[in-house]
């Protein structure tokens, strides 16, 4: 509260020395103010201060982004330097304040796809993919894509790491219990456990889910391993609440306060640590192999000797390096956006009589359970997930806002037409993820003529005969596993064009699962000690002293895992590596 206090402080001094009207005097007050310039005023940069700082030079580090990787970064860093002087630059605007399932119901609209924008050029051979015909888009907002993410955080198996450096398998294992405490990541059957020792919304079902899946690899020959799903929802700084969806926004700008507190400043904004939103990088300038200014939408910025921490995602870093620095001058840099991989989805939606299961009449009003589920295709070896969540709702009506704000992933979840003619049963939804070919030479990310050098690029997918196969397996398996957990009663959701359909015995045909879209796209800029990877194992690009890279770019294969856990790890790893501890 002191720095809260402080602020508000500064302001009636402000408003003492006639900067701004007190309260209506000697002039009406500004009538137009928008959430930016409340933010700006007590958090980030406004114009001025910004045009202040971007000329002094004397920042250590400079990190593009305001992700989840900006966190991790932040968060080591600070740990081993409490001083020390970061400037963070984000090109969108402040959106939510934290996870929309955190938000009254209504806000569940916010993520449907209005708020992406898609800064690249499809070709027209993915645009007419037989089922890939699109990548999902980026969140230009104060946090990025973390107010909309699902929260699954899996920490990958050496052998799901194919190709990766040994030494960065182990920075993953390594960083991983670190990376749990700052998200939040909870397992599933954990999540309900109350001072008491008893179960509410995650509990009974998660159970009997829990119980069904015991020896499901050694049912199914595809199955390589299961677990409770580790998710970012873990509340045990709010009383009563048992599950909150993690995201950026407040963590960071907390971290803003709290320097501002330890540092004894006036004011939030005088600590060590800037932060400006609505500010693009579209080019990063630079001398004998050293970036030495960043040219943004709000003028040039002076880098001095600081190091630039790329933590934008994975597609605009790319564009951003291809802009900057010429594969003719840095040859290290010719593969560059020749190597993409993503993951391909199916959506599976089943039901079976709740009175099937051993705790049915344990169940309230309210059940929920989410099971995390790996595997391979094994004649291509390529990897596939299976996110199964289970759903019991005797009320869906009433229990609207609960049901929202506990569901394991929301992009893949039952319509209230499911639910409501589904009362007395039990709903399975098996979100499946594939490994898209990291081989495939037809697809890459590369520069186009155009003259944005924020979106003068092209992307093209095109799936091959080893992605079908996975596709396939992934979706046979998944048929598999449900009628393992379900053997008898067993329906599935048939849908007739748009959001309308019914329930069916047969299994639903593979234009009613298959996604046209990819998500999770990786490995556009890969690291490793080999001549045709451009970043180092340091992170760092080669041929450039203090540009560095995180995020999914980096990696040499994507697997199938949800990647947040293991971009953020190596985003820690990274702090320690250029920001040392100091007494």
């Amino acid at each position: 509260m002191q720095s809260i206090s402080l602020a508000i402080a500064d302001r009636k001094t402000k408003m003492a020395q006639g900067e701004v009207p007190q309260f209506g005097y000697p002039v009406p007050g500004p009538q137009d103010i928008r959430p930016d310039d409340i933010m700006n005023d007590i958090f980030f940069l406004n114009d001025k201060e910004w045009d202040v700082e971007r000329r002094k030079g004397n920042f250590d580090y400079v990190i593009i982004g305001s992700s989840f990787c900006a966190l991790a970064f932040v968060d080591q860093a600070l740990k081993n330097n409490p001083n020390a002087k970061i400037m963070i630059i984000e090109r969108g605007t402040y959106y939510h304040p934290e996870h929309f399932q955190n938000l009254p119901p209504p806000f569940v609209m916010t993520m449907d796809g209005i708020g992406e924008t898609f800064p690249w050029r499809i070709t027209k051979k993915t645009h007419e993919g037989q089922y890939i015909k699109w990548q999902h888009g980026v969140n230009n907002f104060f946090g990025g894509k973390s107010t909309f993410w699902s929260g699954w955080c899996p920490e990958p198996t050496d052998e799901e790491m194919e190709e990766w450096p040994k030494e960065t398998k182990k920075v993953v294992h390594k960083y991983f219990p670190a990376v749990k405490q700052l998200l939040n990541v909870i397992p599933a059957d954990q999540i309900s456990k109350t001072e008491q020792g008893k179960d509410t919304i995650y509990g009974a079902l998660q159970s009997d889910i829990q119980e069904r899946l015991k020896d499901i690899s050694s049912k199914i020959s595809t199955i390589t391993r299961w677990m409770p799903a580790p998710l970012a929802v873990e509340a045990h700084m709010y009383r009563n609440i048992n599950f909150k969806k993690f995201s950026v926004p407040g963590p960071l700008l907390s971290k803003l306060y709290s320097l501002s507190v330890g540092q004894e400043k006036a004011s939030i904004k005088d600590s060590t640590m800037k932060i400006v939103i609505n500010c693009v990088v579209k080019m990063i300038h630079h001398k004998e192999g050293k970036a030495v200014v960043l040219e943004t939408s709000k003028g040039d910025f002076v880098l001095g000797n600081a190091k630039v921490i790329l933590a934008m995602g994975a597609l605009p870093p790319t564009t951003l390096m291809l802009n900057s620095f010429s594969k003719h001058d840095f040859p290290s840099m010719i593969n560059i956006g020749e190597r993409f991989t993503a993951h391909f989805i199916s959506s599976i939606f089943a039901r079976v009589p709740a009175n099937t299961f051993c705790n049915y009449r344990k169940f309230g009003n309210m059940e929920m359970s989410a099971n995390y589920i790996a595997g391979r295709d094994l004649s291509s070896t390529s990897q596939f997930h299976i996110q199964l969540s289970a759903i019991y709702d005797n009320t869906p009506k009433k229990n609207l806002f609960d049901f929202i704000r506990h569901l394991p992933d929301v992009v893949a979840a039952p319509t209230m037409q499911q639910l409501l003619t589904s009362t007395d049963h039990v709903i399975f939804v098996c979100t499946v993820l594939g490994e898209l070919d990291y081989d495939n030479d037809q697809n890459w990310f590369r520069k186009n003529e155009d003259d944005d050098v924020t979106t003068n690029v092209t992307l093209q997918v095109v799936a091959n005969s080893k992605d079908n196969k996975v596709w396939e397996t992934m979706e046979e398996s998944s048929f598999q596993m449900l009628d393992i957990l379900a053997p008898s009663g067993l329906e599935y959701w048939h849908t007739h064009g748009g959001s309308s359909g019914d329930w069916a015995k047969g299994r639903p045909t593979v234009d009613m699962i298959r996604a046209p879209c990819i998500v999770h796209e990786a490995s556009t800029m890969r690291l490793g000690k080999d001549t045709g990877s451009p970043v180092d194992l340091d992170y760092r690009f080669k041929g450039v002293d203090n540009v560095y890279l995180t995020g999914a770019s980096l990696w040499p294969s994507g697997g199938s895992w949800n990647p947040t856990g293991a971009i953020s790890a190596i985003a820690m790893h990274l702090a320690d590596l250029i920001c040392p501890k100091v007494n």
